[in-house]
């Protein structure tokens, strides 16, 4: 039996149910039906030679089909004893466990397609006119860089005051990129061009719909929030800040959603390196 999380292929077994029952009636259907296209075959020719009426002829004619349904019936029942992924994917969900009852009509197994995947995300209404479905994206996560196509951007925002955009990604390892991985959206617009103030696009968080960065205190080693003004997103996957910064405080751009006010932390000087 699969398990969750198993990477299976179109057609691959899945999961099996004791079929000696299932074969015993299929072999029993199968007996009648030929035991009534023996009976029909022969009384036919009567038929034909005008030696059996048309009532007699019609119900043999009745009974074969009647045995037919119930093999094909029994037949597919049979078959049904295996269960097949229809197409290749990852296991996601398993339902039922070794030797358990199986329930007619439940969800034994749920399986992800891994072939295409969707990255959902959310921008302040500030941006959400410069994204069209012509935009150039790259979704960074599991260390690749992997193209994606703008599948739609939404037309109205959410509870979060946030505009949703579906990103939509060809998977190059399944084993890599699952559901439910975290990942760094890039933009590339041509249009665009950096000027003024500007931060990396994950130093920015949003709460309530405002948008805000952590800014480094040298003086206490901790950060404080600051309420910020976003302009566009820039090239080099930066974002413009109207107002709220200055251009002179160390902004912090990791770990920007586990941090809380006056938390202390250690901040890390770029270094150069030479190849």
């Amino acid at each position: 039996m699969a398990e969750e999380g198993d990477v299976v292929k179109q057609g691959e077994l899945l999961a099996a149910i004791d079929p000696r029952d299932y074969e015993v009636q299929q072999r029993s259907a199968e007996a009648l039906f030929k035991q009534s296209k023996g009976e029909y075959d022969r009384f036919k020719e009567l038929y034909e030679q005008g030696k059996l009426p048309p009532n007699t002829i019609e119900k043999l004619e009745a009974a074969l089909l009647a045995s037919k349904s119930n093999f094909e019936r029994a037949s597919n029942a049979l078959n049904d004893t295996h269960l097949f992924a229809p197409f290749s994917g990852v296991v996601f969900q398993r339902n039922i466990q070794k030797h358990e009852t199986a329930v007619p009509g439940a969800i034994v197994f749920t399986i992800i397609d891994m072939s295409e995947l969707e990255v959902v995300f959310g921008v302040p209404e500030s941006m959400v006119a410069q994204i069209v479905v012509q935009t150039a994206a790259t979704v960074q996560a599991g260390g690749l860089d992997i193209p994606a196509t703008i599948k739609s951007v939404a037309g109205k925002s959410g509870s979060d005051n946030l505009f949703e955009v579906r990103l939509s990604i060809n998977n190059p390892d399944a084993k890599v990129i699952r559901p439910g991985m975290n990942a760094r959206i890039v933009m590339e617009m041509d249009h665009m061009q950096q000027a003024g103030v500007s931060v990396p696009v994950e130093a920015v968080f949003y709460q309530k719909g405002e948008s805000f960065v952590w800014v480094y205190e040298d003086s206490t080693g901790t950060v404080a929030s600051r309420s910020i003004k976003v302009g566009k997103i820039l090239s080099g996957g930066r974002m413009e800040i109207l107002s709220g910064l200055d251009g002179h405080e160390k902004v912090v751009s990791a770990g920007v959603h586990s941090l809380f006010e006056k938390q202390e932390v250690r901040a890390i000087e770029p270094t150069s390196m030479s190849l």
